[in-house]
């Protein structure tokens, strides 16, 4: 009996495994064969038979050594009748000889692996991977006994069965044609698992996210001086929890498309600045397209989003957001990745209408996958612009990121409100690490925004700025989760912010210098 070449749902063994056995197993059975066959064969195809028989044993000898001998429990008579009936593809009747020799010698483990490869033969690969787990119990040095294992187990979709009998067989084939192969279907049932863990997602029609987050900021006023109100200096540290809350239901889900309606709920609750607390609901539809290129399989994604914010459960704004992206996955583990997002904010409240304006954002990111495409790393380009309305009159002024708690700073004329250009180079990476449940995640990024001529905040009635902002900013992050089972995960992270500015503020210094970290502590649960 031969070792069964895979068909097109195995991977192909090599030429040369396929021209001889890879070991004396598959050979002597055919040499049984003949040795049966012989007295019954007509005269002239005497010789021809015994020139095979000639060859074989020669073949059994280069694999076995010089001191080959064939095994005694090969010369049963059941088992050689066994195997001419397998030779000329009567199944049955092999099967009944089998079955009889091994009612004389139920510990033959070469009978056992016989009735299992007549079986596969049948297309029963259930009982075949039987009777190959019972020649592994009975004789366990054996290659090929582990190899059709987990063959048998791979046609009766047990992935994991076929996957330890494929590592069993790789363990005790060493290097050889069987552990080659052996590697080429764990790749092959790899892949397989993944694509069945995506077809389970996609045939949930509910999906829920959830995450809660501690952050510690030391520098939530985003200043570089310590500001002192009506004789009290104000602290900048603050204590942040982050509450969010998201589910998805597909309208419409196709092997290659789907259709998805989303609402998520945000809300920040700060410690010391306890006036400025932000709610955000979203409320989003999505479409994404899977297309095979000729060139390469792609991802395409356009995205609807309504942002309804909050400030202190007061209205504060609402923004109209247009997301577009595409995938495409090259060759050799790269991507390429392109995104666009469009965002129209209106004020809700006079006060910040200074806020209202349109952003403008473009990434372009090439990814390189490793470790099975379960790491990888991306470095990217991004392109910004936001425009903010012009806006005349009298505010209360918070300084856009400086939040005061409970202290109204003087009113300021606002003549401009400002607009900037944004370019920026980001390089991110993701590795797992030990068990593959734990990952660390690095970044890089830099970003500088370069405002209008003479776009500023605001006047003060005695100083008038002149000069053109610039804002240079460096972040830093690095974040090390843990999947703790199907649905929970923790998160460890850390961010650092500099800001590098020329703006110059009442004091004659450039108040929009600082350094920033941020420490966090995530739980997120997915459904």
């Amino acid at each position: 009996m031969t070792t069964p070449v895979p068909n097109r749902n195995h991977p192909p063994l090599e030429a040369a495994a396929q021209r001889k056995p890879m070991r004396h197993l598959a050979l002597i059975p055919a040499l049984a064969a003949w040795l049966l066959l012989l007295p019954l064969a007509p005269t002239a195809h005497a010789q021809e038979a015994a020139d095979e028989g000639e060859s074989l044993t020669a073949m059994v000898s280069d694999l076995e050594g010089e001191h080959a001998t064939r095994r005694d429990d090969l010369k049963a008579p059941h088992y050689l009748k066994g195997v001419y009936h397998f030779m000329n593809g009567e199944y049955d009747p092999a099967l009944k000889e089998f079955l009889a020799g091994l009612e004389e010698n139920p510990k033959n483990p070469y009978l056992h692996y016989s009735l299992g490869y007549t079986y596969y033969k049948m297309g029963k690969p259930a009982l075949a991977a039987q009777y190959f787990d019972s020649a592994v119990q009975l004789k366990d040095n054996e290659a090929i006994f582990h190899y059709m294992a987990g063959v048998a187990k791979y046609d009766n979709n047990d992935l994991d069965g076929s996957e330890h009998a494929f590592n069993e067989a790789i363990r005790v084939a060493g290097p050889s044609k069987y552990a080659e192969s052996a590697k080429s279907y764990l790749q092959i049932i790899e892949r397989q698992r993944q694509n069945r863990a995506v077809k389970q997602e996609r045939a949930k029609k509910w999906r829920l996210k959830t995450y809660v987050s501690v952050e510690y900021d030391d520098n939530i006023l985003l200043t570089n001086e310590n500001l002192v109100v009506n004789g009290e200096e104000l602290d900048d540290t603050d204590t942040l929890v982050n509450l969010f809350l998201s589910g998805e239901y597909d309208l419409w889900s196709k092997t290659d498309r789907r259709l998805t309606a989303r609402y998520a709920f945000f809300q920040s609750l700060h410690d010391s600045v306890d006036q400025f607390d932000f709610q955000r609901h979203d409320f989003e539809l999505g479409y994404q397209q899977y297309w095979q290129s000729p060139w390469a399989p792609m991802v395409f994604g356009l995205r609807y989003a309504y942002y309804w914010d909050l400030l202190d459960s007061d209205d504060f704004q609402s923004s109209h957001n247009v997301f577009a992206n595409a995938k495409a996955f090259e060759a050799h583990n790269l991507a390429t990745a392109f995104e666009y997002h469009y965002q129209n904010i209106n004020s809700e409240d006079d006060q910040y209408d200074y806020l209202a304006g349109e952003t403008h954002r473009t990434d372009l990111s090439q990814l390189w996958f490793f470790h099975n495409k379960k790491g990888f790393l991306q470095l990217g380009l991004r392109f910004g612009k936001e425009d903010r309305d012009d806006q005349d009159g009298e505010q209360i002024f918070f300084g856009r990121t400086r939040f005061l708690k409970l202290v109204k700073v003087e009113r300021r004329r606002f003549f401009r409100s400002y607009s900037f250009d944004q370019k920026g180079v980001y390089l991110n990476a993701h590795v797992p690490i030990y068990d593959e449940a734990t990952a660390v995640d690095l970044g890089l990024e830099y970003l500088t925004k370069d405002y209008d001529d003479d776009d500023i905040l605001y006047l003060k009635a005695d100083k008038r700025f002149r000069d053109t902002r610039n804002d240079d900013q460096q972040r830093y992050t690095a974040a090390v989760t843990r999947q703790l089972n199907d649905h929970f995960q923790l998160g460890l992270q850390y961010r650092h912010v500099k800001n590098d500015s020329n703006f110059d503020g009442s004091d004659g210094e450039p108040d929009r210098e600082y350094n920033q970290n941020v420490y966090g502590l995530n739980v997120t649960g997915t459904f």
